[in-house]
C-alpha cells in the first residue's frame, strides 16, 4: 500500500496593514490548522512587494510555518463587478460574450484587466453571471510577493468567492458576510448564482457600524425575471438567511444587533463545514481558501487561470491552419445570433417600461422646465458643487454622521436633514460648517421625536452659503 502523502497549504487574506494566515495540513484524517497574523513593518506596503515578501518569508520561518503551496484571498475593494445576462448557450460561447461585455464596460483608466465570473451557464435557459475583474498590476505584485517569500502561488481568489463556494454546500439562497479587521464583505446569492458583492468599512462605535451594515443590506437588490426583491426593515416577505464568517474581528454586540434585525435569519459559519474540529473559530476565512473542491461545489475564481479570456491571437493565421478560424467564425455567428435575440428582448422590455413611465414623464415635465437654471452649474464658478463639497468635508470620514436630505435653492439658501451617532457629533458638524466662514445664518435643531437606526440622533439644519469668488 502506498502511504498517504501529507499536503500542507497556506491560506492568506490580504489587508491594507496586515495579512491573516492559516496553515492547513491534511494527512488523510481531520485537517489541522495554525493561525497567525503578519503585520506589515513600518514603511512597507503592498506597493513594494519584493521587500514585503522577504519580510513575510522571515516571519513564516520564525513562526515555524512550512507550507509552500499558497492560496491568496483578494479583498472586494480591489475588484470590479458587472452582472451580465447570458442567453441559453454553452460555457465556451458565454465566456467569449462575457469578455466582450467586460472589456466594453471597464474604464480604460484602470489599465490591463483579468476577468473571471461567478455563476453557472445554462444551455437551455438564460442565466445571470457576475463578471469579476482584477487589475493585472495586482497579479504582478502578489506573484512577486509570493516568490520573494519563498512560496508557490497556486491561486488568487476573491475571499467572497471562496466563502460562497463553501456556504453553497450547506446553505442556499443566502447573504454571505465575512468580518475582518478592516470591515465587512457582503455577497448575495440567488440559487447557484452570485448576484452582488460589496464592502462596508467599519471604523468607530457600534452605532455607526450597524447603521452602515443595514444601509448596505437595504441597498442590495436581487433581480429575477418576475420582480425585484429588496430587503428593508418593514419588508413583510420571509426572512433572508445571513451566513456570518467571523475571523474574530466582529464585535459581539454588533453580531447581537444583526441577529435582532427583522427579515434576517442569521447563521454562523461552522468550522465543521471545513472539516476542522476543536478550534477556537478563528481563521475560518483563511482556512476556507485552502478548502479542496468537492464534486458538488461551485468553481472558485482563480485569476491565475481565468475562464474569461481574450479571443485567439491573430498570429494563428501564419500557420495556414484554417480549421480553427472556421470554428471561430461559426462561434461568432452563433454569438451574434444569440446576442441579437438578447437585444430584441431588451428592446421589447425597454419599450414596455417606457410606456409604463409615460404618466410619470408628463408629470415631471414642468419640474424639469423649472429646473433649467441648473444647466449653469457646469459653467463658471460651480457654487452649488462647492457647497456640497464643503458639507461633505464637514461630515468627515468617521461614519458618525450622514445626511438623508439636502436642498439648496437661490439665493444659496439650504437645509439638510440627517442622523448622527450622538448629539456631540451633530454639534461637531455644525461647528465645522461655522468655522469654514462660508456658512451663515446657521440654525441647527435636534428632532427628539425622530430617531435613526441604532438610537441615532436625528437633526435638521438651515443655512445660507457664501461661496468664495
Amino acid at each position: 500500500m502506498i502511504p498517504h502523502r501529507s499536503r500542507a497549504s497556506l491560506g492568506i487574506s490580504i489587508g491594507d496593514r496586515s495579512m491573516r494566515l492559516a496553515e492547513v495540513i491534511r494527512n488523510g484524517g481531520a485537517p489541522t490548522a495554525r493561525i497567525a497574523e503578519f503585520v506589515y513593518p513600518d514603511g512597507l506596503k503592498l506597493e513594494d512587494p519584493q521587500a514585503l515578501g522577504q519580510e513575510l518569508g522571515r516571519f513564516l520561518k520564525s513562526q515555524g510555518f512550512t507550507a509552500r503551496r499558497t492560496l491568496i484571498g483578494i479583498p472586494a475593494r480591489w475588484l470590479i463587478f458587472n452582472p451580465y445576462e447570458v442567453p441559453a448557450t454553452d460555457e465556451s460561447t458565454a465566456t467569449r460574450a462575457m469578455w466582450l461585455y467586460a472589456t466594453e464596460k471597464t474604464p480604460r483608466a484602470l489599465g490591463p484587466m483579468v476577468f473571471d465570473y461567478m455563476g453557472q451557464c445554462n444551455p437551455i435557459s438564460k442565466s445571470t453571471m457576475l463578471i469579476v475583474g482584477l487589475q493585472e498590476q495586482w497579479i504582478g505584485r502578489l506573484t512577486t510577493l509570493a516568490t520573494a517569500a519563498g512560496l508557490k502561488l497556486a491561486s488568487l481568489t476573491p475571499i467572497a468567492s471562496a466563502l460562497s463556494a463553501v456556504t453553497a454546500e450547506h446553505v442556499s439562497d443566502a447573504i454571505v458576510a465575512s468580518f475582518g479587521p478592516e470591515g465587512a464583505e457582503l455577497m448575495g446569492r440567488d440559487g447557484p448564482n452570485a448576484r452582488w458583492i460589496g464592502q462596508v468599512r467599519m471604523n468607530g462605535s457600534i452605532g455607526p457600524a450597524i447603521s452602515q451594515l443595514r444601509r448596505a443590506l437595504a441597498g442590495m437588490r436581487l433581480d429575477d425575471d418576475s420582480n425585484s426583491v429588496q430587503w428593508t426593515e418593514q419588508d413583510p416577505r420571509p426572512q433572508r438567511k445571513l451566513v456570518v464568517w467571523n475571523s474574530g474581528s466582529a464585535e459581539p454586540a454588533l453580531l447581537d444587533l444583526l441577529r435582532a434585525s427583522p427579515n434576517l435569519s442569521m447563521v454562523d459559519a461552522s468550522e465543521r463545514w471545513l472539516g476542522i474540529s476543536g478550534g477556537d473559530g478563528k481563521g475560518l476565512c483563511e482556512i476556507a481558501l485552502t478548502q479542496p473542491p468537492s464534486p458538488a461545489s461551485e468553481r472558485m475564481i482563480n485569476f491565475l487561470r481565468p475562464r474569461v479570456a481574450p479571443p485567439m491571437n491573430r498570429r494563428a493565421f501564419v500557420t495556414g491552419n484554417w480549421q480553427p478560424w472556421a470554428a471561430a467564425a461559426a462561434l461568432l455567428f452563433a454569438l451574434i445570433f444569440a446576442d441579437i435575440e438578447h437585444l430584441r428582448g431588451q428592446i421589447s422590455s425597454a419599450d414596455q417600461k417606457l410606456q409604463d413611465l409615460a404618466p410619470a414623464v408628463s408629470v415631471a415635465g414642468p419640474f424639469v422646465s423649472s429646473m433649467s437654471f441648473a444647466e449653469a452649474f457646469r459653467t463658471g464658478s460651480p457654487h452649488y458643487l462647492a457647497c456640497l463639497r464643503d458639507i461633505t468635508d464637514a461630515i468627515g470620514p468617521d461614519g458618525q454622521t450622514y445626511l438623508t436630505e439636502f436642498n439648496l435653492v437661490p439665493p444659496m439658501k439650504g437645509d439638510v436633514n440627517g442622523s448622527a451617532a450622538n448629539e456631540q457629533a451633530v454639534l461637531n458638524f455644525r461647528d465645522k460648517l461655522n468655522s469654514s466662514g462660508r456658512f451663515t445664518e446657521l440654525n441647527c435643531k435636534l428632532d427628539a421625536g425622530r430617531r435613526g437606526a441604532g438610537n441615532e440622533v436625528a437633526f435638521s439644519l438651515t443655512f445660507t452659503y457664501r461661496p468664495v469668488n
